[in-house]
């Protein structure tokens, strides 16, 4: 009977406090009506199922209470009783929809609510709640989505909460491009979002980057795509001089270069290129030895995005580092250890960076090749340095020759010890992850011979340089992968032919 009472006396002051809102008349003298449902939240789970439907629809008329409305609207939300506390939640938007200043309160709330809980049909429910606060105060409801994550930056929660704002805040976005123009929205957004980029980890900037490039209008508006374009440099924040001692910024300078690998098409990352070529290969020397490997592999990745300037900075380093990394045959029998590689950037780097700059590399190498241009340098006579060139080419010709016999061999031996290894399947794992490991220096070898013969045929130009596919781009390895699984189908142990297709995804053109 107390349990009707309770769940009577919350429906009266409803219809009254409705009745009263109906009529446009003044609410504020019944004040107490609406105390009395605040309290009801307190009550049975029937008063608080009541309470959790008509707290949202009477606040707005008491702005003094407002706080207290909330505070208890989002106990309700953490009730025990799961039916209480979707119906608290399911009508969180209400506030907002009423009064745009409970929008940051509420979505805080929600947010952390939703990945803090793992049950699939409250998050649903929060889901579509944060979809109506969107829908009602869009530029409201992703500030305060943006300013929660900058707030939260060092937390365990902040991952989460990109997460949500990359891919479902991003697909309401693009979902409603579709019918109406969201120009000014995306460019809101890009303002926003530039103001989180310290506090995002690589991998979810690259996210971020992935889906805010499917916008409409950032695609098709140039101003929106320059404004994308320019986070990468500003994500990377590079210093005015390098440090090679610097070893956060070796740290993330070869991950960002990959962020912004699919961008420089569209003439982003200029700034990154112009320090990379023109700051970091010179110093590379001075850098500790565990970063070098992958600021050439980066250097390699971009090499056909530079300009002249980045390659007659550049070249001379590249090159000092090419004879280092290929000594010349001695009377020796053995041949050195080479980490092919290494080589393989180095020559690939040389040749692309050459063609941009032709009389750079006559001075630097004495490859001379007429370019019509006065002044260039690309006719001056340096033929001491091309025959110290052409000794060292035909010197790696050779160890090239040599290593590719020899990771044949071994290749074609450890797949028939993979073949043999039946039943031994952790073996034949490790067998397959060495063989993969072979058949990539393989590749990189073989890239080295194709740069270098491409040098020692260059007459009146540098032509572009058809078919290599940089040993460690996802390419070439998926390549190598395939390839080396056709062996299954092989009654011999001989190995397929591992160079990746010429044409086709990853070919790299100088």
């Amino acid at each position: 009977e107390k349990i009707m009472d309770d769940f009577q006396d919350l429906y009266d002051h409803d219809i009254k406090l409705c009745k009263a809102e109906e009529e446009n008349k003044d609410v504020l003298p019944l004040q107490d009506s609406f105390l009395k449902i605040l309290e009801g939240a307190a009550g049975s789970s029937n008063a608080k199922l009541l309470a959790a439907t008509m707290i949202p629809k009477h606040t707005r008329f008491f702005p003094a209470l407002r706080e207290r409305a909330l505070e208890t609207h989002y106990d309700l939300c953490e009730d025990p009783d799961k039916k209480v506390a979707q119906a608290a939640l399911s009508n969180v938007h209400i506030f907002c929809i009423h009064d745009p200043a409970v929008v940051d309160s509420a979505v805080s709330f929600l947010i952390q609510f939703l990945i803090v809980f793992e049950d699939t049909q409250i998050q649903s429910i929060i889901d579509r709640v944060l979809y109506l606060v969107y829908g009602h105060h869009p530029n409201a409801m992703i500030t305060s989505l943006l300013g929660y994550i900058l707030e939260h930056s060092t937390e365990a929660l902040h991952p989460k909460a990109i997460e949500f704002f990359s891919k479902k805040v991003l697909s309401w976005i693009l979902a409603a491009s579709q019918t109406k123009d969201t120009s000014e929205l995306e460019k809101f957004v890009l303002d926003e979002v530039e103001k989180i980029l310290g506090c995002l980890s690589q991998d979810e900037f690259r996210e971020l980057l992935e889906n805010l490039q499917q916008l409409k209008f950032v695609k098709s508006k140039k101003e929106l795509s320059d404004k994308l374009l320019s986070f990468i440099e500003k994500y990377v924040n590079l210093p005015q001089v390098f440090n090679p001692e610097e070893t956060t910024l070796l740290d993330a300078l070869p991950g960002s270069i990959k962020i912004f690998l699919p961008y420089l098409k569209n003439g982003g990352g200029r700034n990154i290129i112009s320090f990379l070529f023109g700051q970091v290969l010179p110093k590379l020397r001075e850098v500790p030895t565990k970063y070098q490997s992958p600021l050439l592999r980066s250097s390699a990745e971009i090499a056909n995005y530079t300009n002249g300037n980045d390659s007659r900075a550049s070249l001379q380093h590249i090159y000092d580092l090419f004879l280092e990394h290929v000594p010349l045959s001695g009377e020796e029998k053995t041949v050195p250890k080479l980490i092919f590689e290494r080589v393989e950037c180095l020559i690939y780097l040389l040749y692309v960076l050459g063609r941009k700059a032709p009389g750079t590399l006559n001075r630097v190498c004495g490859v001379k090749v007429y370019t019509g241009l006065m002044n260039d340098g690309s006719q001056e006579n340096h033929e001491d340095k091309k025959k110290i060139f052409d000794e060292r080419l035909k010197t790696l010709a050779k160890y090239c020759e040599h290593y590719l016999n020899a990771l044949k061999g071994v290749i074609n031996d450890m797949t028939k010890q993979i073949k043999d290894a039946v039943g031994e399947a952790t073996k034949k794992q490790e067998l397959k992850k060495k063989r993969l490991s072979l058949a990539s220096a393989l590749v990189a070898t073989r890239n080295s011979r194709v740069v270098l013969q491409a040098f020692q045929q260059i007459s009146d130009s540098i032509p572009n340089l058809q078919g290599v596919v940089l040993s460690w781009t996802p390419e070439a390895q998926a390549t190598v992968t395939e390839k080396l699984d056709e062996t299954k189908k092989r009654t011999s142990g001989d190995l397929p032919n591992l160079q990746p297709n010429k044409k086709g995804p990853g070919a790299q053109q100088g």
